[in-house]
């Protein structure tokens, strides 16, 4: 092979060495906004998943609400002589049972759009990493390649050809 061939192999594993860098780099960037984003998500579940609870207890401090006004309401029923005080205010906490469903209903949906968002964060994480991981693999067998070729222009003899 004469030298300017290996000058040109040369050149191309180098320029392929570049490219594989290149790719490398970037998945290594996707990586770092993907681990990211993963943390985030994380802590915005359990941040959610903490409140769960909460939502849970609004329903049975709603029915003992209820249920205290009631005792109210009739004792002051038995003490005006009247009825109506008692279901009047029995009713009293009825619209917060709609509002505590809507909480619950969009707790629920932010849990699941949270859970999405994680799994397809952690995918695409994952991607970047085996991406990587192969870009890599290639820099290092055109580090290889430019090496030894770099070793046969340093002992290249023109008899050689």
């Amino acid at each position: 092979m004469s030298l300017s061939s290996l000058h040109s192999r040369l050149d191309y594993y180098c320029d392929q060495r570049r490219y594989w860098q290149g790719s490398a780099d970037e998945y290594s960037q996707r990586i770092s906004k993907y681990s990211a984003l993963v943390d985030d998500r994380e802590q915005q579940l359990a941040i959610a998943r903490a409140a769960e609870p909460k939502v849970t207890t609004l329903t049975s401090a709603n029915s003992e609400a209820r249920a205290r006004l009631t005792d109210v309401g009739a004792e002051i029923d038995r003490c005006a002589g009247s009825e109506n005080a008692t279901s009047v205010m029995g009713r009293l906490t009825d619209p917060n049972d709609d509002s505590i469903t809507s909480a619950s209903e969009e707790l629920r949906h932010l849990i699941e759009q949270l859970e999405s968002d994680l799994e397809s964060y952690r995918g695409s994480l994952e991607e970047s990493r085996v991406g990587k991981s192969y870009s890599e693999s290639r820099v290092n067998y055109f580090s290889g390649k430019v090496s030894s070729t770099r070793h046969e222009i340093d002992t290249y003899h023109d008899n050689d050809n």
